[in-house]
């Protein structure tokens, strides 16, 4: 072994089994693999071997393992070629694959209801008492119950309780709408995306001392600088300027609905909204039939216990008509980088001078014309202009 790591080659199979037996009971554990060997570059000697060394040794240990039964190897490798990393990755990534496919064992990804218990453990400490934990869920639960008919199904059932119980303190629509939706984007990654999102959300919260019950997607502070940057990281180019006009910041169109409405404003209901909006439906798969988020998740991520839910149902249909990047259609809303039919209509009419607006100042008297056969379906933005002949005899001098 000793000379193998001095020369930088693969010491082979017979050795790795004899040293893999004398340790066993044994669990080795490989991680970033595929990010280790990339950056070997092909014909040339590193300290560490060459890339086909490497390779090789993969190989001879995967073999190994397979002759000692009481030790077990556990490596973690790219779900996908994008994650791999440029050419040296995928290549390294398919060279690795055709190894452990011969003996592996697939582990089946983390379920959302697993990373509940992750992501605590890993972010906080201790979430709190269990008595207070189960105190707050029962609050949230049955104010749910209260108002059935506003939020899921769902919501109504015992089992949601113990949803509320075990992701507390962070809301499990955070968890849903993260591991359905935004999971489905190329360079998000499960648990750890997940993990580092909500590192630096909840980070921003502590600093601002934040006292919501809960961490909910109307929670999200998208108005730091810190938190937005990591939600549009994901994102296609464009959002930036649709989430500081029209989602959260001290110069967005919700910021000022909240400041001139107080019933708006003292429960934060527009920014609490739009948060919520953004969160369900910023993240569009390629495939995706149906966009948007329902209305009644759009309350069961932004409404808390004690609070009006007819308020922000309100503050829906006031942001509906008033902003520029929000879509609605059949009870479901969506944020987009482009522009609704309100925004062209809006940049339309101040195109328009005076002298273009139409005006009827005198009596018209119409001579019949033949009815209009369209040959062609009407589209989205295309004008269809109507003419009539008008009697100049009856038009004043």
């Amino acid at each position: 072994m000793a000379d193998s790591d001095r020369d930088g080659t693969s010491p082979g199979k017979e050795i790795l089994t004899n040293l893999i037996r004398q340790a066993a009971p044994c669990v080795i554990l490989i991680d970033e693999l595929v990010a280790f060997i990339r950056q070997l570059e092909i014909g040339k000697q590193y300290k560490a071997g060459t890339f086909d060394s490497n390779v090789s040794f993969i190989q001879a240990l995967t073999e190994a393992m397979k002759s000692v039964p009481n030790a077990i190897m556990l490596a973690s490798l790219p779900e996908s070629e994008i994650k791999a990393g440029g050419t040296m990755g995928k290549r390294a990534l398919e060279a690795l694959e055709k190894y452990f496919a011969r003996v592996e064992s697939v582990w089946k990804p983390v379920a959302t209801e697993e990373a509940f218990e992750i992501v605590r453990r890993r972010l906080f400490e201790n979430p709190g008492d269990r008595a207070e934990v189960e105190g707050i869920s029962r609050q949230f639960s049955d104010f749910y119950r209260k108002h059935a008919e506003k939020f899921p199904l769902e919501t109504q059932s015992n089992e949601y309780f113990e949803r509320l119980t075990r992701s507390y303190p962070i809301h499990p629509e955070i968890f849903d709408r993260l591991y359905e939706d935004w999971s489905t984007l190329e360079k998000f990654q499960r648990t750890r995306g997940v993990l580092q999102y909500m590192a630096i959300v909840i980070h921003r919260l502590w600093n601002t001392d934040n006292r919501d019950a809960l961490i909910m997607p109307g929670t999200l502070p998208l108005d730091d600088s810190n938190v937005r940057t990591k939600s549009i990281h994901y994102l296609p180019q464009g959002w930036e300027p649709v989430i500081e006009r029209e989602i959260d910041g001290s110069h967005s169109v919700p910021f000022e609905i909240d400041g001139h409405d107080t019933r708006f404003g003292s429960v934060q209901a527009a920014r609490r909204t739009t948060r919520t909006v953004f969160l369900g439906s910023a993240p569009v798969a390629a495939n995706q039939a149906v966009r948007g988020i329902q209305a009644e998740r759009i309350l069961l991520g932004a409404v808390q216990p004690g609070q009006t839910v007819g308020v922000f149902e309100d503050v829906l249909k006031r942001l509906r008509d008033r902003l520029h990047y929000l879509y609605s259609e059949q009870g479901r809303y969506w944020f987009d980088t482009r522009p609704n039919l309100r925004r062209e209509m809006e940049s339309r009419k101040q195109n328009i001078s005076d002298r273009d607006e139409l005006r009827c100042q005198w009596p018209i008297i119409l001579t019949p014309f033949r009815p209009i056969k369209l040959t062609h379906p009407v589209r989205d933005k295309i004008s269809l202009r109507v003419c009539a002949s008008i009697d100049s005899s009856h038009l004043p001098a």
